[in-house]
């Protein structure tokens, strides 16, 4: 009789994954065993019997039998501490998240994003959540050299109780391909806030600045802010507030309008670009009013695009 160690480990020496040893087994004994790790894809993986190498036993052989290995959906990463993205201890459970799997930072916590490789992403981002363990208020920044790529929705304080604060500087790029962005919170004094800080924000879907509450959009120090869907400030009777100034750049390429709530774009030495060559584009009042202070700044009408609404100056 012996027992097996059972061993699972990523190929050319990489760090094992899951392991396990038998209780005594003779020749016509069978155990049946769970194995239990996270993958990761595009990892090879290799499986290894050990009959602990004692006197005799170097005939033995382990027998495999009804091998099979399922695929199970990963709950949600929750913040466990401040820290960079990448670390898997930022999170719990233990490990990055990834592509498939959502993931919220509340609990006060500050994670960081500055690298870009291997690649950070994540399905659904919720910065200030109430869920637990750690609800509360959360903090994003993805710094120079920074890539953080969003496949869902992002949403940013979108929680009762709960403050979020987003910011992108200078070489950092954060891209939401999925529907949209939610801005908003009922919390003092940051509520939602985005702030496109020299870096790059993209949104593929539609971005919501304050939906029954408050959304801030700061684009500062020539940063780049790209929304291909529509803008929509105060979209269940909040408030939106989007400040341009420094050199920042926004760039509108559908429709931006309010929905029961309200909306002001201050701009003060930025630029608002309307690119959407097929619709134009539209104030819808009681809507969105631009308001034109210090510097001023830049509008930009791309063609076949129009503005209706309402411009002033400060």
């Amino acid at each position: 009789d012996c027992a097996w160690t059972i061993t699972l480990a990523e190929a050319g020496g990489g760090p094992t994954v899951f392991s396990y040893t038998t209780s005594n087994l003779g020749p016509t004994d069978t155990e049946a065993v769970l194995f239990n790790f996270n993958g990761s894809a595009g990892v090879d993986y290799v499986l290894t019997f050990d009959d602990g190498g004692g006197i005799g036993l170097d005939t033995r052989r382990g027998a495999i039998d009804n091998l099979s290995f399922n695929q199970v959906a990963l709950g949600p990463k929750v913040s466990a501490s401040g820290g960079t993205w990448d670390n898997s201890n930022t999170w719990t459970p233990t490990g990055e998240p990834d592509n498939t799997i959502d993931a919220h930072i509340g609990g006060g916590h500050i994670v960081t994003v500055n690298s870009s490789s291997p690649p950070n992403e994540v399905a659904n981002l919720s910065v200030g959540h109430n869920m637990s363990p750690n609800p509360g208020n959360g903090i994003l920044i993805v710094d120079a050299g920074g890539n953080l790529v969003i496949n869902e929705a992002l949403s940013i304080g979108d929680a009762a109780n709960a403050s979020g604060v987003v910011t992108v500087n200078t070489g950092g790029t954060l891209t939401v391909n999925g529907n949209t962005t939610t801005i908003d919170s009922a919390v003092a004094p940051d509520f939602g806030t985005l702030n496109v800080n020299g870096g790059v924000f993209t949104e593929a879907g539609n971005l919501i600045i304050g939906d029954a509450n408050t959304g801030i959009v700061n684009v500062t120090n020539n940063g780049t802010a790209t929304v291909d869907g529509n803008t929509v400030f105060g979209n269940s009777g909040g408030t939106g507030t989007l400040n341009v100034n420094t050199g920042g750049v926004f760039s509108f390429k559908s429709d931006i309008f309010t929905n029961g709530g309200s909306g002001t774009i201050n701009l003060d030495d930025g630029t608002l670009a309307f690119s959407h060559t097929t619709n134009t584009h539209e104030f819808i009042q009681p809507g969105v009013n631009i308001i034109l202070s210090g510097a001023g700044g830049t509008i930009e009408v791309g063609p076949g695009a129009g503005v209706v609404g309402r411009i002033a100056g400060n």
